[in-house]
């Protein structure tokens, strides 16, 4: 398959059923990170 049918897909599979899965993930990775930064500079 050419690459653009594949990116197409792949585009669509995002914005469709795994668009709220992305988005929450995307959120408790920024929550993970924030914690991580508050964990570290908590030890000085």
């Amino acid at each position: 398959a050419p690459a653009g049918d594949t990116t197409a897909a792949l585009g669509r599979a995002l914005v469709g059923p795994w668009a709220l899965t992305l988005e929450l993930l995307g959120v408790l990775l920024i929550a993970a990170l924030l914690g991580a930064l508050y964990f570290a500079r908590a030890e000085d």
